[in-house]
Formats: C-alpha cells, sequence, structure tokens
C-alpha cells in the first residue's frame, strides 16, 4: 500500500470525511472487529458467497471463544482479545478489511450509518461494555464514531451528524467521487 509511503496521502476519505491516513487504519481494524463481533450482522455484504461461507465459519470460532470467557470477573481484555487478533487465515483477514473500506468509502456520515450502526448496536447486544469500547474506541476518527454512535443521537438530539462533526473541529469533507 502506498497510503503510508513518504508521498501518500496525508489524509484519507472514511465516511465522508478525511481523516489522517494513520488514523483510517485504526478505525479499519476497529470496524473489521466489530464485523467479525456481530457476524452475521454484515453477512450480506461480503463480496462474495463463497467468502460470507468462509467468515460464518470464522466468526462461530471465534464467538465459542467468547463465550469461554464472556462471564469471567475482570477478564476484559480477554474479551476484546478474541475478536481483534487477526485471523490466522489470509482470505478471512482480507474479506473482512474489504468490507470495512467499502464501508468507509460510503459518500457521507449518513451513508456509512447504513452500513455501521446495525453492527454498533448488535455489539451493544451482544456485550454492552466492550461493544461501548469499540464505538468509542481511543484513536478511532471522530467521523467514525459520529456514524457508529448515530443510533445514540434519537430524536433528542436536533444536531445533525455534520454539525457535530463540523463543531469539533480539524475535519473536512472529502471530495466527492461523482465530479
Amino acid at each position: 500500500m502506498s497510503f503510508l509511503a513518504s508521498d501518500g496521502p496525508e489524509h484519507i476519505s472514511s465516511v465522508g470525511w478525511l481523516v489522517p491516513t494513520a488514523q483510517y487504519f485504526t478505525d479499519l481494524r476497529t470496524v473489521a472487529t466489530l464485523i467479525l463481533m456481530t457476524w452475521p450482522e454484515a453477512r450480506t455484504h461480503a463480496a462474495t458467497s463463497t467468502l460470507a461461507k468462509i467468515l460464518d465459519q470464522e466468526a462461530e470460532q471465534q464467538h465459542r471463544a467468547f463465550e469461554n470467557v464472556r462471564d469471567t470477573p475482570g477478564a476484559y481484555r480477554r474479551k476484546v482479545s478474541v475478536y481483534i487478533a487477526p485471523s490466522e487465515n489470509p482470505t478471512v483477514t482480507a474479506a473482512i478489511l474489504e468490507m470495512a473500506d467499502r464501508f468507509f468509502s460510503a459518500p457521507d456520515e449518513h451513508e456509512g450509518a447504513r452500513y455501521l450502526e446495525p453492527l454498533a448496536i448488535e455489539a451493544t447486544y451482544i456485550h454492552r461494555k466492550v461493544g461501548y469500547a469499540l464505538r468509542t474506541r481511543h484513536g478511532t476518527s471522530f467521523p467514525l464514531q459520529v456514524a457508529l454512535l448515530a443510533h445514540r443521537r434519537g430524536e433528542s438530539s436536533r444536531a445533525t451528524a455534520e454539525e457535530i462533526i463540523t463543531k469539533h473541529g480539524g475535519f473536512r469533507r472529502a471530495p466527492s467521487n461523482s465530479a
């Protein structure tokens, strides 16, 4: 990848906003974790049915491993690491990263939230503390956090996602690919 080359881009589009290139990789890893943790929630977005079946098998193993430590007191790091640790199968890793990158290619945070919100909601049902930690993970971009937490704003907030991101500061809209 030329993203991290010295002549690579300083910013990359993520859910319609330009984020620092290095931060994009944290976003990618976070969403990849959410995809696997909440599988089969994102199953319809797998690039092929063959990849979906491969991810079914991987997710089943990961879900079993998570259940083994789920209710263990004080085992937070082990709980999270079940889903954060990359798969030993490069096809699984490629399929998940491709899907996450496709979600980030959404033209704006609203379209991105269409893909990401179901994952965020399902993660909360699976394990509230782990799901919350992933949605607000240190190092992730603010636009990604807004997209992942869109369902939490509900009707009580009159501010749009764009207003929230703009008010936070430091982010610009990514150029539109339709020009």
